[in-house]
């Protein structure tokens, strides 16, 4: 096998080795698919709303059974409007209610990255209690005990499964992943838990995730180069016996025998320099008899 088709075999097994690696590694942090065919992302959003679901399912039947509300002010769908809120506010006969008991529960959910928002919303698209986030600040932003109708939150209400993910993009350009899960109160829907993930918050998106990209090739480069000088030195190094040979060989020095140890350029090389250093030593024989 020739030396230059020697190096190209081993370098390109040690880049795919080394790219397939960092593929894999890319790929389980953001991407790739769970057992069940959904990626890990899809997965962390359906299992999120389901527990939200559940969580808040759990506090309003509680509140009723220990008649901290009753069955009819935990489904109160007369709002009354708050004065001076902008955008309009309301009040229910339980908002406040839950204000003390998931808003807590709401937030903890946002210790993840790359949730923007988890919060349960009734069957008209009224938030009784958003995140902290989302409860301050521009009129954007401040849309807690808010009726919202984005088409989001409308689909989400006519939706009976679990995890149903829809897919939108916000006014400042970012692509939200919302999952919702119904909440069923006393067999009743109450509405649904819903939570907003940001793909590009992850690994693979956004300034850390793209630094994290061109981090991992730089590396990748400065390694393979790394490695394309070492075997390309260790796979050359014959050469520089051989030149050290033809120099001996120049010198006059033709008693020592080359030994071939391979049969690729470098052994062709040491054959047709062992052939010559016998052709010279009896070419210097004969002189010598003379």
């Amino acid at each position: 096998m020739k030396i230059g088709v020697k190096i190209t075999l081993f370098t390109s097994v040690f880049l795919a080795v080394i790219l397939i690696i960092w593929t894999i590694v890319i790929c389980s942090q953001d991407g790739g698919q769970s057992a069940g065919g959904k990626s890990p992302l899809e997965a962390k959003g359906e299992t999120t709303a389901n527990i939200g679901a559940a969580h808040v399912k759990r506090i309003l039947e509680k509140a009723i059974d220990t008649k901290k509300l009753t069955l009819q002010s935990a489904f109160d769908v007369n709002y009354s409007p708050i004065p001076n809120t902008d955008p309009q506010k309301f009040n229910t006969k339980y908002d406040k209610f839950l204000d003390n008991t998931i808003k807590a529960l709401q937030d903890d959910f946002l210790q993840d990255k790359t949730i923007w928002y988890a919060y349960a919303v009734d069957a008209s698209g009224y938030v009784p209690t958003h995140n902290t986030r989302f409860s301050k600040g521009s009129k954007k932003n401040n849309l807690t005990k808010c009726i919202l109708n984005e088409s989001h939150v409308v689909e989400s209400g006519n939706n009976d499964d679990n995890g149903f993910l829809q897919k939108y993009d916000t006014e400042d350009g970012k692509t939200v992943w919302d999952f919702s899960t119904p909440i069923i109160v006393k067999n009743k829907r109450w509405g649904c838990f819903k939570v907003g993930i940001i793909p590009s918050q992850g690994i693979l998106g956004g300034s850390g995730g793209k630094g994290m990209i061109i981090a991992g090739t730089i590396i990748i480069i400065l390694i393979s180069t790394g490695f394309i000088f070492f075997i390309t030195g260790f796979m050359l190094k014959p050469l520089a016996s051989l030149t050290d040979t033809a120099s001996n060989l120049a010198d006059g020095h033709v008693n020592n025998p080359i030994e071939v140890t391979s049969e690729d350029e470098f052994g062709q090389l040491a054959d047709a320099l062992e052939r010559l250093r016998v052709s010279m030593k009896a070419a210097m024989d004969r002189l010598m008899r003379k």
